[in-house]
């Protein structure tokens, strides 16, 4: 996707990707939380990635949006993250980062709590924190 800007004179039109003309996905996300104030659900996702023709720069920008919204890698490609955005949300968040004809992601709501587990990134302890406790 291609958007066209105007310098203030009106004379120069420069086309920059989509990407990069948007703001980071955080500062949306959060943006969005202080225009809509009611309170609304912290659920617990499982979000994994694969980016078909990756460049480390690519990978290093998706991590740093997740990070950002206080995810935690818990394998390679795989982050919990406790979140009160909608799953649309997320979802309008990733299409921000991947190439939709080659890339792919999933988001997965845990809605039990209930899962099994084998030599992750991080700490049993810290994974049964991330299923039960409120963000």
């Amino acid at each position: 996707m291609l958007m066209a800007l105007v310098e203030p004179d009106g004379l120069t039109d420069a086309l920059v990707s989509t990407r990069d003309a948007y703001t980071s996905a955080a500062a949306a996300a959060k943006q969005w939380k202080e225009t809509h104030s009611d309170s609304r659900e912290v659920l617990t996702y499982l979000v994994s990635y694969d980016l078909a023709h990756p460049r480390p720069r690519d990978y290093d920008r998706l991590d740093s949006e997740l990070r950002g919204m206080g995810a935690t890698r818990i394998l390679y490609y795989q982050w919990m993250l406790k979140s009160d955005l909608s799953m649309e949300e997320l979802e309008e968040i990733f299409m921000r980062f991947i190439e939709p004809a080659t890339d792919s992601f999933i988001v997965v709501q845990i809605a039990s709590g209930l899962c099994a587990w084998n030599k992750l990134t991080v700490s049993d302890n810290q994974v049964r924190q991330l299923l039960s406790q409120p963000a």
